[in-house]
């Protein structure tokens, strides 16, 4: 990480175990979104794939349509900041707008 960081990227970084990520991710929409979009690259396999069954069972499918509307509330957020103009705002090229 402090390559990364001396280079001046933001990289952000958690140690936790399974159960805290499945606890915390249900009340953080941050927390939600990095672990959905978390990659495997190095450790043990069977950890990881057990984070991720047990997040899609345990918290994906139970809350999905409010992670929808928060994350739509979140972007909207970022619009009205922005004068409600999607040309005014920063792309955000992480989520693809």
């Amino acid at each position: 990480l402090y390559m990364l960081w001396d280079m001046g990227l933001k990289v952000g970084h958690a140690t936790r175990n399974i159960e805290e990520c499945l606890r915390l991710s249900r009340t953080d929409i941050t927390i939600r979104t990095s672990i959905l979009e978390a990659r495997f690259l190095w450790g043990e396999r069977k950890l990881y794939d057990e984070l991720l069954t047990r997040f899609d069972h345990e918290v994906v499918r139970t809350t999905g349509p409010e992670y929808v509307q928060a994350k739509l509330a979140e972007r909207d957020e970022r619009h009205a900041k922005a004068g409600e103009s999607r040309y005014l705002v920063e792309p955000n090229v992480k989520d693809g707008k």
